[in-house]
């Protein structure tokens, strides 16, 4: 298995293929947002 770390703007993830994505972590947490 191998393990990669992406850190950068979601806008830019056209380098991320499709379906290799198994975890994804957000600063602020949106959980609890009023949208």
């Amino acid at each position: 298995m191998a393990l990669r770390i992406v850190f950068g703007d979601a806008q830019n993830m056209a380098e991320v293929l499709d379906g290799t994505v198994h975890l994804v972590v957000t600063s602020p947490p949106y959980f609890n947002a009023p949208f």
